[in-house]
C-alpha cells in the first residue's frame, strides 16, 4: 500500500530548510510518499506604510513570481512539490475563490498520483492553505506548529482575528497537534479547547553540522582581515535586529550574514565589514558556519520571537559555536548554559566578546554534546508513535 502525506508546509523554495522539511525527509526515508503544497498568501505584501516596507513588498512579489514558475516539481524520489495557483485578493470573496482553486488543484493532483484520501495523512503547518482540505476524509490530520499564527506580526486587528480563526480551525480539525515550544503549546491548548498538544522541539542533523571539515573559501577570505567573525544564517527579514549587525561591524567584528534578503537591508549592504554571501545551499552551510567565531540569533522583540524556537540554535551548538541571542524563553530554558543573552545592539557586542573570550575546545565539545541526542530521527520516532496511537483504521 502506498502511504501518502499531503503536506501543506512553508515555502519549499526558501534556501533555509524548515523543521517540516526535516520531518518530511524522515517520512520519505521510511517509505512514505509526500506531496508538498506550497503556501498561499493571506495578506497583501504592501502591509506597511514606510519606504522600507515598500522595498520588502516588491522583493516578496518578485520572489513569489519566480516561485510560481514551478507549478509541479519532482525534486527527489517519492517527493513532489506543488505551487498552487491562487488569486492575490484578500477579501472574503477572494478567500472563497481560493478555496475552490485549492480544492480543484488537489483533486487534479489526487487523480494524477492515484492518491486515496482515506489512506492519506494531511499534515498542516501555520497558514491558510490547508483550510479548504480539512473536510476531506483523510485517514488522519496533523497540525505542526512551529509558530503561533495568531501572533503574526501585524498592526491589523482584523487580519489577526482572521488568523486566529484559521488557527482554531486547524487545531480543532487535527487528530494530533505538535508544538515546537512550550509557549506555542499553551497557545494551542487554548485554541484546541484543552485537547492534547504534544511538545515537539526542533532537532538537528548532528552529522551534517559537524565542526570537523573545511571552511568555505568565501569566509576564509573574510577571516584574513584578523577581525573576529560574527555570523548568521537564515532568512533575512525586517524582523531581524539589523542594528545588532551594525553595532558588531562598527565595533571590530566582521559580520557574515547568509541567506535570502526578504527585507530592506540597503543601509547595511555597503558597509565594509558586513558581508552578504547570499543564499547558501543547505549542504554547504556547515562549511560557511565553521568560519564563525560566534553565531547570532538577533531579532526585534515581539510576541513571535517569544513563542518561537529557532532551528539554527541547535545547528550552531552542534558546530560547537558560542551563541549570542535575543531573549527567547525556550532557548534560555534548554540551553541557557551555552547561549549568551543580549537585550540591545550594544549588548550583542559585549556578549559576543565575552563568548569568544571564554571559548575553548572543552566548551565547544560540551556544546555539541548538549544537542547530540536531539536528532530529527528521534523527533520522527515521537511523531510516528503519536500517529500510530491514533489507531485510525485504513478505510
Amino acid at each position: 500500500m502506498r502511504k501518502w502525506i499531503i503536506c501543506c508546509g512553508p515555502d519549499w523554495y526558501r534556501p533555509s530548510v524548515s523543521s517540516t522539511e526535516q520531518l518530511m525527509q524522515q517520512f520519505l526515508d521510511d517509505g512514505w510518499r509526500v506531496l508538498w503544497i506550497n503556501p498561499i498568501a493571506f495578506r497583501s505584501p504592501f502591509g506597511g506604510s514606510s519606504s522600507s516596507s515598500s522595498v520588502s513588498a516588491w522583493r516578496k512579489i518578485r520572489n513569489k513570481l519566480r516561485t510560481h514558475l514551478n507549478f509541479l516539481r519532482h525534486p527527489s524520489a517519492r517527493l513532489w512539490v506543488c505551487v498552487p495557483l491562487y488569486i492575490p485578493a484578500f477579501s472574503r470573496r477572494g478567500a472563497r475563490i481560493n478555496r475552490m482553486l485549492i480544492r480543484g488543484q488537489f483533486r487534479l493532483l489526487r487523480l494524477l498520483f492515484g492518491i486515496r484520501v482515506k489512506r492519506a495523512v494531511l499534515w498542516c503547518t501555520p497558514g491558510v492553505t490547508a483550510l479548504p482540505l480539512l473536510d476531506r476524509p483523510f485517514r488522519a490530520r496533523v497540525y505542526e506548529a512551529h509558530d503561533l499564527l495568531s501572533a503574526f506580526r501585524t498592526e491589523s486587528e482584523s487580519l489577526r482575528a482572521r488568523l486566529r480563526d484559521a488557527e482554531k480551525q486547524l487545531c480543532m480539525a487535527a487528530d494530533a497537534r505538535f508544538a515546537a515550544s512550550e509557549h506555542i503549546r499553551q497557545g494551542l491548548l487554548e485554541l484546541a479547547e484543552q485537547r492534547k498538544v504534544h511538545l515537539l522541539p526542533h532537532g538537528v542533523n548532528i552529522d551534517r553540522f559537524s565542526p570537523e571539515g573545511p571552511v568555505a573559501e568565501a569566509v576564509e577570505q573574510i577571516r584574513r582581515s584578523g577581525r573576529p567573525v560574527a555570523g548568521y544564517f537564515g532568512s533575512l527579514s525586517d524582523a531581524n535586529d539589523k542594528d545588532a549587525f551594525l553595532a558588531l561591524a562598527e565595533d571590530g567584528f566582521s559580520v557574515v550574514v547568509i541567506g535570502k534578503i526578504l527585507g530592506d537591508y540597503s543601509a547595511l549592504e555597503a558597509h565594509p565589514h558586513i558581508h552578504f554571501p547570499g543564499p547558501v545551499a543547505y549542504e554547504r552551510l556547515p562549511a560557511y558556519a565553521r568560519g564563525f567565531d560566534v553565531g547570532l540569533l538577533n531579532w526585534r522583540a515581539g510576541e513571535w520571537i517569544t513563542n518561537c524556537f529557532p532551528l539554527k540554535t541547535l545547528e550552531y551548538l552542534a558546530l560547537g559555536l558560542p551563541v549570542v541571542a535575543c531573549p527567547i524563553p525556550i532557548v534560555e530554558k534548554r540551553y541557557g548554559d551555552w547561549v549568551y543573552t543580549a537585550r540591545s545592539p550594544q549588548e550583542f557586542v559585549t556578549q559576543a566578546r565575552r563568548a569568544i573570550g571564554e571559548d575553548d575546545e572543552k566548551r565547544r565539545a560540551a556544546r555539541r554534546a548538549a544537542v547530540k541526542d536531539q536528532t530529527w530521527a528521534a523527533r520522527y520516532e515521537t511523531v510516528k508513535e503519536v500517529i500510530d496511537e491514533l489507531a485510525i483504521p485504513d478505510h
